[in-house]
C-alpha cells in the first residue's frame, strides 16, 4: 500500500464532518484532485448530494469530479431498473430530481463547477474507447446479448466536471480513429400515438424473447422457440405455441412439444400452402442450429407437424432474415418454376456480421446462384426483412462496428436479375435494430427495436417505399400494467382488425435480471396505413 494512503469512514451527507475529517487526515486542498462518485450519490437524498457537489467545487481549486450513475427512469427499461433497486431497498433517490443527463450537467454548473460534460455509456463506448480495446473486449468470451447491453448503457452515464486549470483541458473527447463514427441525435418528433391494449383473452406460454411468430394458415398465429418461462424457470423453450381465431375472436390456444430449442432463427410463411420454413438459429453462441424445419398446420385443430430437412451446405447462422421472393415472373431467373427464399445477413460463431446473399430453392432444399447487381447492404445482423413486389425490403440492423444502421435497402426484380437499391428517407431515420417490420400496400412499418443514437424508445415508423417519406408514431402504453418491451419480440400484422399483434419481447439483463412482457399486446395501426391493400 502506498505511503500516505488513508481510508476514511465518513458520512457523506454531513459535509462539515467530511471537511473536518479530511483536514485531520492532512489533505492538501491546493493539489490537483480527482473526486470519483461511482454509483454512490444516487442513493443519497438529492439535496444532500447536491450540497456535496457544491462543497467539492468550493474546496478543491484545481479538480475534476467524475460521476457514474443511472438516468432515464421513466421509459420501459428505466422502470425495470428502478424497480430492481427498489426491491433491494436501495432506491435511486437522485433520479427524482435529476432524471436526465442534461439535468445532471446543469446541477454541477449551478453548484459552481466551471465546465461539465456527460455522455451516456453507448456514446462513451462508441466515441472514447480505442478500437484495439473494443476488439480486446469482444474477444474475451462469446457474447450475444446486444440489446440488453445497449439498453443498460443508455441508462448509465459518465460525467466529468472540471475546476481551475483543469477546466482548460477538454475531457470525454473522441479518440482520433473514432471521431466521426457516432453522433447523438434528437428524439424524433412523433406525429401521433398508437393505442396499445393487452390481448383480450388470457394467454399462457408467451413470456419469451428471441422467438419468432407468424401467420399460420388463414386464421392462426404460431410462435416458435425463444428464451422464456416454463415450470417456474427461465430457459430455452422447446415448444410450439398456437393461437387460433374463431367467429368470436381468439378462442383457442395450445402449446405442444416438437420444437428443437433453437432461438434467433427465421420463420418464413410460404405461399401456396407450402407451410412455414424455419432456418438457422442457435442453441448457444458457440452452437448454431443445423438444418431446416418445415411447419405445417394439421387441419381441424391446433396441431402443427414439424419436418426436419437437411441443407447442403448448412447456413450456420442466426439473427438473419429469410424472405420469400417471387422469381416466377422471369423465365430467365427461374426456368423450372422453382420457389425461392432469400437469406441475408446474420452472424455466426466466427463472424460478428455477415453480408452474403443466398437463394434457397424450396423444391430442392439447396442453394442456387442468382445474379444480384448493385451495391449490397453492409454486413449486419438483427435487421428485418419483408417481401415487396417480388423482392425484399431490408431495414436497419447491427453493423460490424457494433452500431445500428438506419438504412433501407430494396432488393428489386429487374429482369433478368435482381438489383439492390438504397431508399433515401425524408427525414432521415434514427438507426435501429432488433425490430420487426411489415409492408402494407406501399408502406413499410418498422416496429420497435433498439435506438442507440437517441435517448428515447422507438415506437412505429411508417416509410413510403416510393417516396422515402417517413412518419414517426409513439406507442401509448397507458392501458398496460407493465413496462412494454418492444425488442426481442415478434409482431404479426392483422390488417382486417387494423392492428399489430406484438408477441413476447424483453430480455435477460446481466444486472437487473429477466424482464418479459406479461402478455401479447394489440397496437393500433397508424392512420396512414389503415385499410391499405396488402402487397
Amino acid at each position: 500500500m502506498a505511503m500516505g494512503y488513508k481510508l476514511l469512514g465518513v458520512d457523506l451527507t454531513e459535509v462539515s464532518s467530511l471537511d473536518a475529517a479530511l483536514n485531520l487526515a492532512g489533505l492538501s486542498w491546493d493539489c490537483p484532485t480527482l473526486v470519483l462518485g461511482e454509483v454512490a450519490l444516487c442513493y443519497m437524498d438529492p439535496a444532500r448530494s447536491t450540497a456535496l457537489i457544491g462543497w467539492a467545487a468550493e474546496r478543491f481549486r484545481d479538480s475534476r469530479f467524475v460521476l457514474y450513475e443511472q438516468s432515464c427512469p421513466s421509459d420501459p427499461f428505466g422502470r425495470v431498473m428502478t424497480s430492481h433497486f427498489a426491491s433491494l431497498n436501495s432506491p435511486l433517490l437522485s433520479l427524482s430530481e435529476f432524471p436526465h443527463i442534461q439535468d445532471q450537467e446543469q446541477r454541477f454548473l449551478h453548484k459552481g463547477w466551471k465546465t461539465c460534460r456527460a455522455l451516456d455509456m453507448n456514446e462513451f463506448c462508441a466515441s472514447c474507447v480505442p478500437l484495439p480495446e473494443v476488439q480486446r473486449i469482444h474477444n474475451l468470451e462469446p457474447f450475444d446479448e446486444f440489446e440488453e447491453l445497449h439498453l443498460k448503457c443508455s441508462h448509465y452515464f459518465i460525467l466529468v466536471a472540471s475546476q481551475g486549470f483543469l477546466a482548460e483541458h477538454p475531457c470525454l473527447c473522441p479518440v482520433p480513429e473514432r471521431c466521426t463514427e457516432f453522433e447523438m441525435g434528437p428524439r424524433p418528433v412523433p406525429s401521433g400515438s398508437l393505442a396499445a391494449v393487452p390481448f383480450p383473452v388470457p394467454v399462457t406460454g408467451l413470456r419469451r424473447f428471441g422467438h419468432r411468430s407468424c401467420h399460420m394458415a388463414s386464421h392462426g398465429v404460431v410462435t416458435t422457440g425463444g428464451f422464456g418461462e416454463k415450470d417456474g424457470r427461465h430457459q430455452r423453450l422447446m415448444d410450439l405455441h398456437v393461437l387460433l381465431r374463431g367467429g368470436d375472436g381468439w378462442d383457442q390456444e395450445q402449446t405442444m412439444e416438437g420444437w428443437d430449442g433453437r432461438l434467433l432463427h427465421s420463420l418464413t410463411p410460404l405461399s401456396e400452402g407450402r407451410g412455414i420454413l424455419a432456418l438457422g438459429g442457435r442453441f448457444s453462441p458457440t452452437r448454431p442450429a443445423e438444418g431446416a424445419l418445415i411447419l405445417e398446420h394439421v387441419a381441424g385443430g391446433c396441431t402443427v407437424k414439424v419436418t426436419q430437412m437437411n441443407l447442403q451446405p448448412d447456413i450456420q447462422r442466426w439473427r438473419h432474415t429469410a424472405t420469400e421472393v417471387d422469381l416466377s415472373v422471369s423465365d430467365t431467373l427461374s426456368p423450372t418454376g422453382h420457389s425461392y427464399v432469400f437469406v441475408f445477413g446474420g452472424r455466426s460463431v466466427s463472424t460478428l456480421a455477415l453480408q452474403d446473399s443466398m437463394f434457397l430453392c424450396l423444391e430442392k432444399m439447396s442453394w442456387d446462384q442468382v445474379e444480384v447487381s448493385g451495391c449490397p447492404p453492409a454486413a449486419r445482423h438483427s435487421h428485418s426483412s419483408c417481401s415487396w413486389k417480388g423482392g425484399a425490403v431490408i431495414s436497419g440492423g447491427l453493423l460490424q462496428s457494433g452500431l445500428p444502421s438506419a438504412s433501407i435497402h430494396l432488393l428489386m426484380l429487374r429482369t433478368p436479375h435482381f438489383l439492390w437499391q438504397q431508399l433515401e428517407t425524408i427525414p432521415a431515420l434514427t438507426p435501429r435494430y432488433s425490430h420487426s417490420s411489415h409492408v402494407l400496400g406501399e408502406k413499410l412499418l418498422l416496429v420497435g427495436g433498439i435506438w442507440v443514437h437517441c435517448r428515447s424508445v422507438p415506437g412505429v415508423t411508417v416509410v413510403d417505399l416510393n417516396t422515402g417519406h417517413s412518419v414517426e408514431y409513439e406507442i401509448d402504453t397507458s392501458s398496460l400494467e407493465w413496462p412494454l418491451m418492444v425488442h426481442g419480440h415478434s409482431s404479426v400484422l392483422l390488417p382486417e382488425e387494423e392492428q399489430l399483434l406484438l408477441v413476447g419481447g424483453g430480455g435477460t439483463c446481466f444486472s437487473f435480471g429477466t424482464h418479459l412482457n406479461s402478455r401479447p399486446v394489440l397496437v393500433q395501426l397508424p392512420p396512414a396505413v389503415r385499410a391499405a391493400p396488402t402487397d
